[in-house]
């Protein structure tokens, strides 16, 4: 086992300083865990890491969690042995410089619950294999540069990503891949809440089957090929956002599910950038969860609201009700302002001259804050000069580092956008330790494990969402 350690970490550098001695186990190593002298868990996220993950990971055969997060200098390509970690249960190398196919190997790690690859860059097809993964919860492929069709079972014995029957989160957004989404890559036996392939090259229609998953909560298609009618989301009780935007949908007629109060969760509906034409019509009302209809830049001639009054965030500029009908001075007619500036305040007390790069915590403490960009995959809301959602966001992040018994003093956010290239919405997170000016190496990475494997759960406003964590230069 250490000789196992040693060859796998041998080439790396800025190892943690306390990793002296041939011990690991009985000396206590930053992001090490042992159990009965077996190493089980290398939680080593933002740690500054440059290296590689040789083949030498498979001689660690009690690891359960395998977390090396945010350490872009980690390059190389992610070896096929790792699939002979077999007790493995959370694998997690998002933000790092992978390069290279995702190994088919990966597949045989049965006990796999959490599988994160996002923002590398990973290339070749997704791998079949990930269908055999019958206990993965989370599944995250954004932001590489994979290709080829979205894979599914066939009738012989292959398997797909149909079979990943526990999985409540599949993001293949932001690659490259092609073709239709399959009609059997939904069935009424998943558990999946969030369906995120937007940013890719996928064409033809969203299929029928994706109504019989009843737990979906969140559908982002949007910057595809998609094209056809609208589909049929009435059956999907538990919708909270819809994103089909910048697609071809040309149907002539919105369908009443974008506003009709069968779907009692549904908060927001974005199909701008499409072709969609006809009569908006609301006059049957609205649920009052309801929070923006976005139909910016289609060709819609008519909206009809009967005797309802307009409660929500509707967005029509650039259609033809808006460029043609005389109503351009309507609300709904206005192209959306721009996100307001946004950053903690301090509690009441005045903040101090900090120096040497430090910054000035919510409690007036002046001190180096573990950093990162924090983003919501599909956000809830548009009113965002409404300053009690970063609040909560504010409170359950403080929750959460507690809860792990993590010595975080507070947190801020700030610098609140739009990221264009994405259609995230990202803030700025800091979070400042508790009476000391900055983190161990321990106090990082335990802080980035909780971002990292999604330990933090954040306001259904703001879910599913993504961390990459900053270098942190301040030990």
């Amino acid at each position: 086992m250490i000789t196992a350690l040693s060859s796998l970490i041998q080439s790396w550098k800025n190892k943690p300083l306390n990793w002296v001695g041939s011990d690991p186990c009985g000396s206590d190593w930053d992001g090490i865990r042992c159990s009965n002298s077996r190493i089980t868990e290398l939680k080593l996220p933002s740690l500054k890491l440059e290296g590689q993950l040789s083949s030498a990971i498979q001689s660690l055969s009690e690891l359960e969690t395998l977390d090396i997060s945010y350490n872009a200098g980690m390059t190389g390509i992610i070896p096929r042995e790792i699939g002979n970690l077999k007790n493995l249960n959370s694998l997690a190398l998002s933000g790092c410089g992978f390069s290279g196919p995702i190994p088919d190997s990966i597949g045989s790690l049965k006990n796999l619950t959490f599988l994160a690859l996002n923002s590398n860059k990973l290339t070749g097809n997704i791998p079949r294999s990930l269908g055999n993964l019958a206990n993965l919860d989370w599944l995250d492929l954004d932001k590489n540069q994979l290709a080829g069709p979205i894979p599914v079972s066939n009738d012989k014995g292959q398997p797909g990503l149909d079979m990943l029957l526990k999985a409540q989160h599949i993001d293949l957004g932001n690659n490259k891949l092609l073709g239709p989404i399959p009609t059997k890559l939904f069935n009424s036996s998943m558990h999946l809440k969030h369906v995120l392939f937007d940013h890719n090259q996928l064409t033809g229609g969203i299929p029928s089957t994706l109504s019989l998953v009843s737990t979906v909560e969140v559908v982002y298609l949007s910057h595809n090929e998609l094209e056809g009618s609208l589909p049929d989301l009435t059956g999907l009780n538990s919708l909270t956002v819809v994103d089909l935007s910048d697609n071809y949908f040309n149907s002539s007629i919105i369908p009443s599910w974008v506003s009709s109060p069968s779907l009692p969760d549904l908060t927001t509906v974005i199909l701008k950038d499409n072709k969609l034409s006809g009569t908006l019509n609301l006059s049957s009302g609205y649920r009052s969860s309801l929070q923006l209809i976005d139909l910016q830049n289609n060709g819609i001639t008519d909206l009809v609201m009967g005797n309802q009054k307009l409660n929500f965030d509707l967005r029509l500029a650039q259609n033809r009700i808006c460029l043609e009908n005389g109503v351009s001075e309507e609300s709904y007619c206005k192209v959306p302002q721009t996100i307001p500036p946004y950053s903690t305040p301090s509690n009441g007390c005045s903040p101090p001259s900090c120096s040497n790069d430090q910054i000035a915590s919510p409690n007036c403490k002046c001190a180096f804050p573990y950093s990162g960009n924090l983003s919501s995959r599909a956000f809830s809301f548009s009113n965002y000069s409404n300053t009690s959602y970063y609040k909560e966001i504010e409170q359950t992040l403080i929750d959460a580092f507690q809860k792990q018994n993590i010595p975080v003093d507070s947190v801020s956010l700030s610098n609140p956008i739009n990221v264009s290239s994405t259609d995230n919405f990202q803030l700025t997170l800091n979070v400042f330790p508790s009476q000391t000016d900055r983190f161990n190496t321990t106090g990082v990475s335990t802080a980035a494990f909780v971002l990292s494997n999604q330990l933090y759960k954040p306001p259904e406003f703001f879910s599913p969402y993504v961390f990459i964590g900053f270098t942190y230069g301040y030990y």
